[in-house]
């Protein structure tokens, strides 16, 4: 027994000197490394390079070929449907589409003797290409060169396209009066009709006739409105007859209504209707009446014009040159109006502007001559 606590004291001593021991021994030495510290420097920015934008590719002007494709065109036609004029625009735009790719549409504006078709033309018309005009020569350039108070356009602002037909004017007479000039002469009274009042071409005509004939107390009835009126008047024999472009007379005669013109109001015969006299093959004239017969036949004849409002682009004027040039030249064209026009004569808008301007300068001396001639024979305006 004494031995087993001999033994356990023994051990608990050696552990308290192992425990003191170890609780004086040194503890070891940890070195931690001082912070390192930077100063801040000097704050740079830099800017990244912008990107290039890609350029957005400009689009191609419209040319006028492109404007045209598909789109409609109206024709005003200052008179009623039926006459020469409106059977000349209708003829046209059939084919206007087989050159441009385009629509073409005939619109009648009636009234003031033709004027009211062409101020609406000029004054209210948008200038961009899509609205043309067509007219004879004289019912565009008389009223304007004779100062008529309803004219609100001037000949030398429209863009002229081009001329279909060069036809002088001719007297027709009812299929059952006399057929010669001088069987006409010895009637008296006879009344003729016109469409407007003394500024009109067709009355300017009839009464150049009256007066170079001397046809005994012949009056003018104006204002009667389309030539289709005054045929059908013609027919009920309410007026004797009235001065139009050959090519409307040839397409009246198939009415029976009228006989063949026994005069062409002009200097030379028409081949459109070649067994018609010349007015200066059956009168002598004096060198005055001859100078008014100059100004009637060069300013005021019959001859279908194509023309624009001021304004339009000149890249869309040569375009629609251009483009009547070819519907003038096509074939089924011609076919169409064989027996109507026997042919006609194209006189381009350069042409045309040129015979404007030599209007222009033409004497007053002689239009006063021809307005005071004209207002001898209007009976009503």
């Amino acid at each position: 027994m004494r031995r087993v606590i001999s033994v356990f004291l023994g051990l608990m001593l050696s552990l308290l000197a192992i425990g003191a021991g170890c609780a004086r021994a040194p503890a070891p030495t940890v070195t931690v490394p001082a912070p390192t510290v930077t100063a801040p420097g000097p704050t740079v920015t830099v800017t990244a390079p912008a990107p290039t934008p890609t350029p957005t590719p400009t689009p191609a002007p419209e040319s006028a070929a492109e404007f045209y494709k598909n789109k409609t065109v109206t024709i005003i036609v200052p008179w009623g449907a039926g006459g020469g004029i409106d059977y000349a625009a209708r003829a046209f735009a059939s084919f206007w589409s087989d050159v441009t790719g385009g629509a073409m549409v005939v619109k009648n504006v009636v009234g003031g003797g033709g004027l009211l078709g062409l101020n609406q033309l000029y004054k209210t018309a948008k200038p961009d290409g899509l609205t043309l005009g067509v007219n004879t020569v004289g019912a565009n350039n008389m009223p304007w060169l004779l100062k008529d108070p309803g004219v609100e356009y001037e000949i030398d602002k429209f863009l002229y396209i081009g001329q279909i037909t060069k036809e002088p004017r001719v007297l027709v007479v009812g299929s059952k009066l006399p057929q010669s000039m001088a069987e006409l002469q010895k009637l008296g009274g006879l009344k003729f009709g016109s469409f407007g009042g003394s500024t009109d071409a067709a009355t300017q005509g009839m009464a150049l006739i009256i007066e170079l004939f001397g046809l005994k107390d012949a009056k003018i009835v104006g204002g009667m409105g389309s030539a289709a009126d005054i045929v059908l008047a013609i027919g009920r024999g309410e007026i004797a007859g009235y001065t139009t472009p050959v090519g409307t007379a040839v397409m009246q005669l198939a009415t029976g209504f009228i006989s063949p013109p026994p005069v062409v109001v002009d200097f030379v015969r028409s081949k459109w209707v070649p067994d018609s006299p010349a007015l200066v093959e059956l009168v002598k004239l004096s060198p005055e009446q001859e100078t008014l017969l100059k100004l009637y036949v060069g300013v005021g004849e019959g001859g279908k014009i194509m023309f624009t409002p001021p304004g339009v682009p000149e890249d869309r004027i040569k375009f629609l040159r251009e483009a009547f040039a070819k519907v003038v030249a096509l074939p089924g064209l011609k076919s169409l109006t064989k027996d109507v026009w026997k042919g006609y004569e194209q006189v381009s808008g350069e042409e045309y502007t040129a015979v404007i301007n030599a209007v222009k300068t033409f004497p007053k001396t002689y239009t006063d001559m021809l307005l005071a001639i004209t207002n001898k024979y209007v009976a009503l305006q």
